[in-house]
């Protein structure tokens, strides 16, 4: 596995950057940033996070465990190139190079899926890329965190002449007249609460 320093001065080369400049953009001295990169110190969160941003890479990948990072050194240990796995895989090689940056989605994880052709192509199990691929998920949505008269506590409300609906097609089921009932009751409260 590559080393978060190897990774480091690789990145840094790619981008064509001298160890003093980045020294520089990360506002330590030269000396320490050299010892970052040959592995005698080690990184702190704060550089990390420079170094991620600076490279444009995520810090996983920065750390080894991106699954970009994991696939780049299966690829190294198999002897193979991005180019080979993106044949076996019949995937874009942009796309492999670019998984870091690509929110997975459900069939991604099936049978078949993206992990599961990647797996395969470099003979391993897939359990280490689908935990990384599984880290780049954007968190889940699980509604609000207040209640209604929370949300419009401040809220002036207009004195209501009239409530309609209207619903073409179909009968009200009970839930739905459940869901008209207590918005009702809702109204009903906040006209108190004014008096």
């Amino acid at each position: 596995m590559t080393s978060p320093h190897e990774r480091i001065r690789k990145l840094r080369r790619a981008k064509d950057l001298t160890g003093a400049e980045v020294a520089e953009k990360l506002g330590i001295s030269a000396q320490y940033y050299y010892n970052i990169e040959k592995g005698r110190r080690g990184l702190s969160a704060e550089n990390a996070v420079k170094l991620a941003d600076l490279f444009d890479v995520t810090l996983d990948y920065l750390l080894g465990q991106s699954v970009t990072a994991l696939i780049e050194d299966h690829l190294k240990k198999k002897g193979m190139t991005m180019k080979e796995l993106s044949e076996k895989t019949n995937e874009p090689i942009t796309l492999l190079q670019n998984l870091d940056f690509a929110p997975p989605a459900p069939w991604d994880y099936e049978p078949n899926g993206i992990i599961d052709k990647i797996s395969k192509a470099l003979g391993i199990e897939g359990r280490e890329l689908f935990a990384a691929f599984s880290r780049q998920e954007p968190p889940a949505y699980e509604g609000p965190r207040s209640s209604p008269e929370e949300d419009f506590a401040d809220e002036v409300f207009e004195e209501p002449e009239t409530i309609a609906a209207h619903h073409d097609g179909e009968d009200w089921t009970e839930e739905e007249l459940e869901e008209i009932e207590r918005f009702k009751e809702f109204v009903r409260s906040r006209r108190e609460k004014k008096k």
